[in-house]
């Protein structure tokens, strides 16, 4: 396994076509993809990044946005000489990898979206507007929180309350605190208006992805996602929560009948 820095830090491992994966809040690549890449990484290249202002890689410049986190991906793909890849985000990393998806669509091979919180495109459903709502409120405290409230808060808000409870006990809290330090400064996703007409060009294969089990409302965006990009598909998970990509098997298999082709 190796580690890199150009111009965010990344760790890559396995050979084959390049994939690259993209964590989302709260997170950071080896905390979000470590026992995924053990499985993709008998087909394909892996380069996990750190997006700026977690894991190891640089804090500045802030704010943070979607569109200047997926600058940094496109910058990262040519340091690495990466003319083509594939492409996979979680969360608010699906938002960032559609954005790089949008920027440079003839270096994307296909394009593979967890869970995004587009929460605008479906902001006439009352389980999204409720998430929208919440999400607001959140931003516009998050400056006088400390780390360990706002970990609790965004996870209650996204997982809810029981599961906070569960990861409080668990090793990876003192992680997830640590990340939330990125909050205060980044875009809130729940304001995020994606480009209405792009996705019309992507001439690459997109898939959805969703858990049975996670919120109702990222539910409910996935599959109107899945609509909205011409092409796309929704891959359903019945057992899964919002980490769908923790699935194992399901999500590894859908991904991998895109990208071996």
């Amino acid at each position: 396994m190796g580690e890199g820095r150009a111009p965010l830090h990344f760790w890559e491992t396995g050979e084959g076509p390049p994939l690259v994966l993209v964590h989302g809040g709260l997170s950071n690549g080896l905390l979000a993809w470590s026992r995924t890449a053990e499985a993709l990484s008998a087909y394909h290249r892996l380069i996990v990044v750190d997006r700026r202002g977690h894991g190891k890689s640089p804090r500045l410049p802030r704010p943070y946005t979607i569109a200047s986190d997926a600058r940094d991906l496109v910058q990262l793909a040519a340091a690495l000489g990466l003319e083509r890849l594939h492409l996979a985000g979680h969360s608010y990393g699906a938002l960032v990898a559609y954005e790089m998806a949008v920027r440079t669509p003839q270096a994307v091979a296909s394009l593979h979206l967890i869970e995004p919180p587009m929460l605008t495109i479906a902001a006439d459903v009352p389980e999204v507007q409720a998430l929208i709502r919440r999400s607001l409120d959140l931003w516009r405290e998050a400056g006088r929180l400390r780390s360990e409230e706002l970990a609790a808060r965004f996870l209650a808000m996204v997982a809810g309350e029981a599961f906070v409870q569960q990861v409080r006990t668990r090793p990876v809290w003192s992680e997830l605190v640590a990340e939330a330090g990125r909050l205060p400064y980044e875009e809130n996703p729940a304001a995020y208006m994606p480009p209405a007409f792009t996705a019309a060009n992507f001439r690459f294969p997109v898939r959805v992805y969703r858990g049975g089990r996670s919120h109702p409302a990222l539910r409910i965006v996935a599959e109107r996602l899945a609509h909205w990009i011409p092409g796309a598909r929704l891959i359903h998970v019945p057992e899964a929560y919002h980490e769908v990509h923790k699935s194992g098997a399901p999500f590894e298999e859908a991904l991998l009948h895109v990208t071996r082709g």
